[in-house]
């Protein structure tokens, strides 16, 4: 009888630790391959424009390029709105939010002209440094790397 009661109080043991180590704890948001994509292709599109912009330093040209700020206002937006709605979020809405900046300094700049390629070249590095950690955070959650 001792051998029995024994032997659950083990089983039921071994159970606990089983189901205790089975559970994931998750600290982040899964991954999520719209965002990583339109990430990607925001990316893609300011890297155009950069260096378009690069080829007309000294130009009064914003009005060429109105069209090109709408459309990274509505992929902000989208972008802002899908990482809302997802839970545990928050890194990659900051990162988003970094990056909305980096885009008003951008067209404010553009607006009053950009005078030199050290001006462009100080915005450019802020764009790398947002979308490298953007995409990084991306990788590591498709790695499942986030927990």
């Amino acid at each position: 009888m001792k051998k029995l009661v024994l032997f659950k109080k083990r089983w039921l043991l071994v159970l606990s630790l089983g189901i205790l180590f089975s559970c994931k704890v998750t600290l982040i948001s899964e991954y999520d391959e719209i965002t990583d994509k339109k990430i990607t292709e925001l990316q893609e599109k300011t890297s155009t424009v950069l260096s378009q912009l690069e080829d007309e330093i000294g130009k009064d040209n914003y009005e060429n390029y109105k069209k090109f700020y709408q459309e990274v206002r509505a992929d902000l937006n989208t972008l802002e709105i899908r990482a809302n709605a997802i839970d545990k979020n928050q890194i990659t809405i900051n990162h988003i939010a970094i990056l909305k900046s980096s885009y008003d300094t951008l067209e404010s700049l553009h607006k009053q002209k950009i005078n030199s390629l050290e001006e462009l070249n100080i915005i450019k590095s802020a764009f790398n440094t947002s979308f490298i950690a953007l995409v990084k955070l991306q990788m590591a959650k498709k790695q499942g790397k986030t927990n």
